[in-house]
């Protein structure tokens, strides 16, 4: 009888703290858990690199790239590392991170010492490719 009633007397704990944690925190327990949000989570696909000059610039001239982080739904994801490269010249601020203020964009400068063209790419948190490049031509 003993085994029977601790049995019934578990079982009811865990339905009253399960009924508990419902009604305290007001939310159903798939949105308590630990785990991240697709929906949140910065996207490749919706990510974008862009440029605010499309003439070829001068040697040492400077370039203005911006990247607007954004997840799937498309809403800008804030306090991500963007990580930006580039295949000619030098990025004067490798890695800078995303906040609430500029509503998910960053933005860095680039410049040359050479004449060419500079395929440009970006990671986000050093894991996540944004899918589009951009170009940049120095004369």
């Amino acid at each position: 009888m003993d085994k029977k009633f601790l049995a019934v007397f578990t079982v009811f704990l865990l339905i009253f703290s399960l009924f508990a944690t419902i009604v305290i925190f007001n939310k159903p327990i798939s949105q308590m858990s630990a785990r991240a949000n697709p929906a949140t989570q910065p996207s490749g696909e919706r990510s974008l690199l862009l440029l605010t000059n499309f003439q070829p610039l001068k040697i040492n001239e400077q370039a203005v790239v911006n990247v607007a982080v954004r997840s799937e739904s498309g809403e800008p994801s804030f306090n991500k590392k963007v990580t930006l490269t580039t295949s000619l010249g030098n990025v004067i601020e490798p890695e800078l991170a995303t906040s609430v203020n500029n509503k998910g964009v960053v933005s860095f400068h680039i410049t040359s010492s050479t004449p060419g063209t500079a395929i440009i790419s970006a990671m986000i948190d050093k894991k996540i490719l944004i899918k589009n490049k951009v170009t940049l031509i120095f004369e």
